[in-house]
């Protein structure tokens, strides 16, 4: 996925003079902070809910960061309108 996702930033890019645009790199997303929604297939819903099955948790240090899809979103589209030209 993520070579995937990096040639596709790669051909936009060489669009670059004639197209305007910004690419967003959000880190682990989570789930909408509202109602909870999320894509129960990705690799953060199954590591949450391996280790709550499976009773074990990560070590005492470990630190992931996540940021809820409706934070994301609203960032991004904040982002876009206060830098259209």
């Amino acid at each position: 996925y993520a070579q995937s996702k990096w040639i596709a930033e790669q051909n936009l890019l060489k669009c670059l003079p004639s197209l305007s645009l910004s690419i967003f790199r959000p880190a682990n997303i989570c789930p909408d902070s509202e109602s909870g929604a999320s894509n129960l297939t990705d690799y953060i819903h199954r590591y949450v809910h391996s280790a709550i099955e499976l009773k074990c948790a990560m070590n005492e240090g470990a630190i992931i960061n996540f940021t809820p899809v409706d934070y994301c979103t609203e960032t991004i589209l904040t982002i876009g309108e206060n830098t259209r030209g």
